[in-house]
């Protein structure tokens, strides 16, 4: 009985620690690099684990006098050098980004947090904080499938895991 109890109690407490977790899919964009902003070093790539940065990307100019137009783009990617093929992911966070305020990785928890300043549609400046967890990407980094086959093709493996975004201020 009290084992039963208990099980239940994890499984409650996991779906209260993931609820209004979002899928965000492995984006195809290509970062020119010209059109990058700024760069923060969440996590240094080393032999035993990848490489995680914020990249902010400007969004570029309008000839729309609209409410749509946003000044960046933030990306969260990951990045481990290969012997033979690079292991790379590039996830959209926020399209309306006027700048990262602060961010703290979890490393036990492959949770990255961080607090963006952000315009909406009526271009209103706002923080938002965020919760971004990255623990399917980081698992397929160290398992990617079809990466280390035998052939001689040398392309970089783009990663096709989710990364989830939770929205902390709902």
């Amino acid at each position: 009985m009290k084992q039963v109890f208990f099980s239940a109690l994890v499984s409650l407490a996991a779906n209260i620690a993931f609820a209004g977790v979002a899928d965000v899919q492995p984006s195809a964009d290509r970062i020119a690099p010209s059109t990058v902003e700024s760069v923060r070093v969440v996590q240094k790539e080393t032999a035993k684990q990848p490489s995680i940065r914020l990249v902010q990307v400007d969004n570029g100019g309008s000839t729309d006098i609209s409410s749509s137009q946003y000044p960046s783009r933030l990306y969260v990617t990951i990045h481990q050098d290969g012997e033979m093929r690079n292991v790379q992911g590039n996830y959209l966070i926020s399209q309306g980004l006027v700048g990262v305020k602060s961010f703290v990785y979890h490393p036990n928890t492959q949770i990255l947090a961080v607090v963006l300043s952000t315009k909406n549609d009526l271009l209103e400046t706002s923080t938002e904080e965020y919760s971004i967890h990255l623990n399917e990407a980081l698992y397929e980094v160290a398992n990617p499938q079809g990466a280390q086959d035998d052939s001689d093709d040398f392309t970089d493996y783009n990663l096709k895991s989710t990364v989830g975004l939770q929205n902390n201020n709902l």
